[in-house]
Order: structure tokens, then C-alpha cells, then sequence
């Protein structure tokens, strides 16, 4: 079950967006029912990378003891 503000990794490449699966985002918003989540992904200092709407196939939880990687973000 997803809610709002849960931490969540990508689950596929989306090349059009320059994120990458394993790419991690925040859910800011909820909609059909649970089944679609608008997520936004950030840079390591905060600024906005991309916002975008995504269904839960295209997301996972970030579990517990995952250990986060940074990357550079494609030009």
C-alpha cells in the first residue's frame, strides 16, 4: 500500500524524462484509486529533476536498508 510522501524507486527506464530505473522519487500526490501517483525526483541538493505522473507498476517501495547511488543526471 502507497501513501503520500513515501520514498519510492523507479522501476524502468523513462529516457524522455532523463531518469533511469532505480532512480529515486517522493509520491506528492495520489490518484485512481491508488493505482497512479504523481512523483517528484530531485537532485542532491534539492532542486526539482522531473515530476511526473507514474502507475504503480513503475514504482517500488524503497525498502529499509537500501543503500542509495548517486548518479549524474544525462545533458
Amino acid at each position: 500500500m502507497f501513501k503520500d510522501h513515501d520514498v519510492v524507486v523507479l522501476t524502468e527506464n523513462l529516457p524522455a524524462y532523463g531518469l533511469v530505473k532505480g532512480d529515486v522519487g517522493t509520491i506528492v500526490d495520489m490518484f485512481k484509486d491508488g493505482q497512479g501517483f504523481l512523483v517528484e525526483f530531485n537532485d542532491s541538493v534539492g532542486r526539482l529533476v522531473a515530476m511526473e505522473p507514474l502507475a504503480q507498476a513503475q514504482v517500488r517501495k524503497l525498502g529499509k536498508h537500501e543503500v542509495l547511488v548517486p548518479r549524474a543526471k544525462a545533458a
